[in-house]
């Protein structure tokens, strides 16, 4: 297992094969990540990361986009919900969480697992303005 210091946090980066629970699937212009592990929420949710056309062929960083809900979001409905124009700019990063976390829970998650996960295996910037948090009813 590798360990990372990022943003004056230390932060467990681990590959799906070397993380017991953890598995990545890959679908078009998706990641469907099953049992993200968090010790802050005790459970590991579900987060789908979905790219923005020409991702893959792309050199350049994403801003990111953190949608969090208690249902999954397929990718017709968050470019439906934020237009075309941010679809084409954005990686999606829908967190279909359990029950609605409290707010150290969501923060310790936010910041010190996901957010870190999401900026070292992904091309996101990972400058404050470039990230958007999108919280469903109830957060």
């Amino acid at each position: 297992m590798l360990t990372a210091v990022l943003a004056s946090a230390q932060v467990r980066i681990a590959p799906a094969s070397e993380e017991g629970d953890m598995r990545i699937f890959n679908k078009e212009g998706e990641d469907v990540i099953v049992y993200f592990p968090s010790e802050f929420l005790k459970y590991e949710p579900k987060i789908n990361v979905v790219f923005p056309k020409g991702y893959d062929k792309a050199e350049e960083r994403f801003c990111s986009v953190y949608v969090a809900n208690k249902e999954e979001m397929p990718r017709e409905t968050l470019y439906k919900e934020f237009g075309s124009a941010a679809a084409e700019r954005c990686v999606y990063v829908n967190i279909r969480f359990n029950s609605i976390p409290s707010s150290s829970e969501l923060e310790g998650f936010l910041t010190r697992e996901l957010l870190p996960y999401i900026e070292v295996n992904y091309r996101v910037e990972n400058q404050e303005e470039y990230k958007i948090l999108l919280a469903g009813e109830g957060y």
